[in-house]
């Protein structure tokens, strides 16, 4: 019982020691640059969906998430200073954010005294990341981010997704093209689903529909989340430019194209 009640001290001393040398961003922080889609318990829908900071003298990051956060863990991509992305498994409770990946032949310079982060989930299932907080190292500052003046919407299938890559759509020609082109992005992506609102490989329904919701077509399974909710489009960053790679589902499903074409996404 003594020997409990020590261990117990013990990790509740190493908590406060460890909050106290540290500094706490809670998700409503506006300095957080949240991109795609983020449910309103700041869990994130739709593959690419992510966050950037921007933070001064920052020498620790960790995240503590969420209990419906993807189990055992959810896929991440991570890229330090516009590095390259790196993988990373991210599981419920606090997560050590490795910062060594830092980039010496960026195309984009980043201040020395400065830090860009950028994380996103790669999966276009299993991509649940609910974000409670940030801890940073002490004396860190978490500074306004100013996006590229390039944002790119992606609207797609299993090829805009990611499918069958090994880093998710982080290795997907939507991510790349991004990158290339230093532009932010944001990819609305479903594996199987077709143009038109209807079922299509299991997808409840057609991108015309769901590209409108928070939700990617995944809730339907979802034991947590199994309902949509409207997308606010006035959370986004205006788009400069809009590509549609969508279509070869509905072929497979026998729609033709005078039915697609009058599909509300394509007005």
């Amino acid at each position: 019982m003594v020997s409990s009640l020590r261990v117990t001290f013990l990790m509740s001393t190493l908590v406060a020691i460890a909050e106290a040398t540290s500094n706490i961003v809670l998700p409503n922080n506006p300095n957080i640059w949240y991109h795609g889609r983020w449910d309103g318990g700041r869990g994130t829908w739709w593959t690419g969906t992510g966050l950037t900071l921007h933070v001064e003298g920052l020498s620790s990051l960790s995240l503590q998430l969420g209990a419906n956060t993807t189990q055992p863990t959810v896929a991440v991509g991570l890229s330090v200073n516009y590095g390259p992305f790196v993988d990373l498994k991210l599981a419920s409770g606090m997560n050590q954010i490795p910062l060594n990946n830092n980039s010496t032949s960026s195309s984009r310079p980043v201040k020395p005294s400065s830090s860009v982060i950028r994380l996103n989930v790669q999966g276009w299932q299993n991509n649940n990341m609910y974000l409670e907080k940030i801890v940073l190292n002490r004396g860190a500052q978490l500074a306004p981010y100013i996006p590229s003046k390039l944002a790119f919407q992606f609207i797609g299938d299993s090829l805009s997704a990611g499918q069958y890559i090994t880093n998710g759509v982080d290795g997907a020609w939507p991510f790349l093209v991004s990158e290339a082109f230093k532009a932010e992005q944001q990819i609305n992506a479903q594996p199987g689903a077709c143009l038109t609102d209807q079922v299509c490989w299991g997808n409840a329904h057609g991108l015309t529909y769901q590209f409108f919701k928070t939700e990617d077509t995944g809730y339907y399974y979802n034991p947590n989340h199994n309902f949509t909710t409207n997308w606010d489009f006035r959370r986004d960053l205006p788009p400069t430019h809009v590509f549609v790679e969508a279509g070869a589902n509905d072929n497979a499903y026998n729609i033709n194209g005078t039915a697609i074409t009058k599909v509300p996404l394509l007005k």
